[in-house]
């Protein structure tokens, strides 16, 4: 009676242990979910800048599949951010308040990023697993503070000498003037343009013109930009804009009023004449958020991110989410929680269109009394979902100093 009991525990125990013997060759062949989590390699890059004085940096953060980042590299800029007065951040305002500071090759192989306290563009070689500095270049100007890339053309924005200036850009990223490209931009009130911007044809470029309610195009011929040209925009003070790729429909942020904080912002619709660079309203809708300056257009062109600043605004800081027409209609989607940071800034959407990331370079309120013991800035990640609805995931935690300005992802 008992042999074959015996045996039969013999045979369980053999069982048991040819299990055993398996799983642990399948650990050895197969990493497991820490080993895995650690030999995660990056998919991307996101790049932004300090805009920190006396030194600038350009900061190099490795973007990973599940959508978190983390800095790889503080990369110098050979020049200094710039600091001066901005709408609703008085004195030394520690951000530059604009539209495209940062801009990363088409290709991934370059960035660029300005230096608006030493009016000069650095320009920085990207490979696999470094990113260096190639070249530093006068902008043409006082005050750069946006830059725009089509093709082998890039153009600058100097706000405070109110010009553009144009570059082309060689096969190994340098950049070089183009003779006769700098243009004045039309009388403004104050040195307060935004962005400068290419359309998707590369024959018009825009500048935004926040004190003057309106835009300037600029014709552009065999890489040369002609005279500016002024149109009024649809509603007051006009800050950012993207093109959709579906039919080169212009989209613009206006915050309408930057004196009333529960005053909603407003997102407009333009068709640009291909022939005479004219731009025509097809749509104004209220973003339901206070101080909308930061546009993103998804690839297929179907969804509009716009970033509510906040600020001392009881609305807070926001994202709000825009469907897109094809003939240019815009109709409001949905719009973030209110965010625990004090601002929200610049935004970029990964190329699969899956995350969206915006800076936040004020998190705690300066201008409270006493002011805040520290203060810094962060990257907010956001998942992508539905109909373009936005879930916050997480940003990142290493500590940055206020003032973090520009963001693009490759």
């Amino acid at each position: 009676m008992h042999e074959p009991g015996s045996n039969t525990a013999l045979r369980r125990l053999a069982w048991l242990a040819s299990c055993a013997l398996l799983i642990c060759m399948a650990f050895v062949a197969l990493p497991g979910v820490a080993a895995a989590k650690k030999a995660a390699k990056p998919i991307g890059a996101v790049y932004s800048e300090t805009n920190g004085v006396p030194a600038n940096q350009l900061l190099v953060f490795n973007r990973y599949r599940d959508g978190h980042l983390k800095l790889s590299q503080k990369v110098s800029t050979g020049g200094k951010g710039g600091q001066q007065e901005e709408p609703g951040c008085p004195g030394q305002c520690p951000l530059l308040d604009a539209q495209g500071e940062v801009k990363v090759s088409n290709d991934g192989s370059y960035v660029y990023a300005v230096n608006a306290g030493s009016n000069t563009i650095a320009v920085f070689r990207a490979g696999a697993t470094h990113v260096s500095r190639v070249q530093v270049v006068p902008s043409g100007g006082v005050f750069p503070n946006s830059i725009t890339i089509h093709g082998n053309l890039l153009y600058v924005l100097n706000t405070n000498s109110k010009n553009i200036a144009g570059f082309r850009i060689s096969n190994t990223g340098r950049l070089s003037p183009i003779a006769g490209s700098k243009q004045s931009l039309t009388e403004e009130a104050a040195p307060l343009s935004r962005q400068i911007g290419f359309d998707n044809s590369g024959k018009w470029l825009v500048v935004s013109l926040l004190t003057n309610a309106g835009f300037d195009t600029f014709k552009v011929t065999n890489g040369r930009a002609g005279p500016a040209t002024a149109h009024p925009s649809a509603s007051p003070e006009p800050f950012a804009f993207s093109f959709d790729p579906r039919n080169n429909h212009m989209v613009s942020v206006e915050v309408v009023n930057d004196m009333d904080f529960n005053q909603f912002s407003n997102a407009s619709s333009y068709r640009l004449n291909s022939g005479s660079g004219n731009l025509t309203n097809i749509s104004t809708v209220p973003t339901r958020g206070y101080a909308a300056c930061w546009t993103e257009i998804s690839a297929d062109g179907k969804s509009l991110f716009v970033v509510n600043t906040g600020g001392p605004s009881p609305y807070g800081a926001t994202v709000s989410t825009f469907a897109l027409a094809q003939n240019g209609n815009l109709t409001f989607k949905s719009k973030t929680a209110k965010a625990s940071e004090f601002t929200l800034t610049d935004e970029a959407l990964t190329p699969a269109g899956t995350y969206l990331y915006v800076v936040s370079p004020l998190i705690n309120n300066p201008f409270v009394t006493p002011p805040p013991a520290t203060n810094g800035s962060r990257i907010v990640t956001f998942k992508v979902g539905s109909g373009g609805k936005l879930n916050r995931i997480g940003q990142t935690t290493v500590p940055l100093a206020p003032g973090v300005s520009g963001l693009d992802v490759h």
